[in-house]
């Protein structure tokens, strides 16, 4: 997922071009999520260097970092003693990578084509699929996936989409959002990002 995203940076400023829009925002959410987990953004230059400038520019990121300082605590409090949020045994941590590469390269990219709904729509029709008979997004522990898809799932929900079509999505979205770390900071960056948001749209 991160190799792709460099690819589109390549040559460009922006993940979908040379202005920054609401892309950056909710891939930076993902990306810093990431960071939070300690995965190296070195070996994809072209990320890093874009992360390195939305982080300091985009709207709402102090709030965000503010979240995830918070996040970062409860997650050593909570799981310093053992893999739970990011699983070492093999098959358990390849579900979580799938949902963090579904994040990535299917969710936001379908959040990207927002103008064709029906692609938006497949994608929260798969995440709902992903979510039948289970609490979280990769089984029944929350894990970085359920924190990464969060912020992907809060960008759609800040510019008006409806998840009630999409129940199980509805009810891990109303879970998540109240349970985990950082999301009140989150939030008040959310808010920040929708003013933003409707003032280029206007």
């Amino acid at each position: 997922a991160l190799g792709f995203l460099n690819t589109f940076l390549e040559g460009q400023t922006y993940v979908a071009g040379e202005n920054f829009t609401i892309a950056d925002i909710s891939i930076l959410a993902t990306v810093s999520t990431f960071v939070l987990a300690g995965i190296d953004l070195s070996p994809f230059p072209n990320v890093q260097k874009w992360y390195e400038l939305v982080n300091k520019t985009a709207p709402g990121t102090e709030l965000n970092q503010q979240g995830l300082d918070e996040a970062k605590k409860w997650f050593d409090k909570k799981y310093g003693k053992d893999d739970s949020l990011y699983p070492k045994e093999a098959k358990k941590r390849a579900v979580v990578d799938q949902r963090l590469y579904f994040d990535m390269g299917t969710l936001y990219q379908r959040f990207a084509e927002y103008f064709y709904p029906q692609k938006l729509e497949e994608a929260l029709g798969f995440l709902n699929t992903f979510l039948e008979g289970q609490t979280y997004v990769a089984g029944d522990n929350l894990t970085i996936a359920d924190i990464s898809i969060l912020a992907t799932v809060s960008t759609f929900v800040l510019t008006g989409i409806n998840l009630s079509p999409f129940p199980n999505v509805q009810k891990w979205y109303e879970l998540v959002d109240k349970t985990a770390p950082g999301t009140e900071l989150n939030q008040e960056g959310l808010v920040e990002a929708k003013k933003w948001f409707d003032s280029v749209k206007k």
